[in-house]
């Protein structure tokens, strides 16, 4: 998934966060590979999605002043990994 794929889901039209939004996805990639315990798939459709529900969150949520406790993902993202992994081939 390209950088601007990613500003467009975040509404972001500047490239003032650029390097942040990029680092995101990497982080994003990295998290969902662990939570599956597979490497990441760009061409999962639940893989995609769930890399952008992450990025948003992280992008929304990054002050300091906010606490945020993420012990397990949001339903969304969890619901889409969890549906994977149950999957039998």
């Amino acid at each position: 998934m390209d950088l601007a794929t990613v500003k467009k889901h975040l509404y972001v039209e500047h490239s003032l966060d650029d390097t942040l939004i990029t680092h995101y996805s990497d982080a994003a990639e990295h998290a969902i590979a662990s939570y599956t315990h597979s490497t990441y798939d760009s061409l999962n459709k639940s893989h995609e999605q769930a890399k952008l529900l992450l990025i948003g969150t992280w992008y929304s949520f990054r002050e300091n002043e906010i606490t945020l406790n993420i012990t397990e993902l949001p339903t969304g993202i969890k619901f889409l990994l969890d549906m994977e992994m149950s999957v039998v081939i």
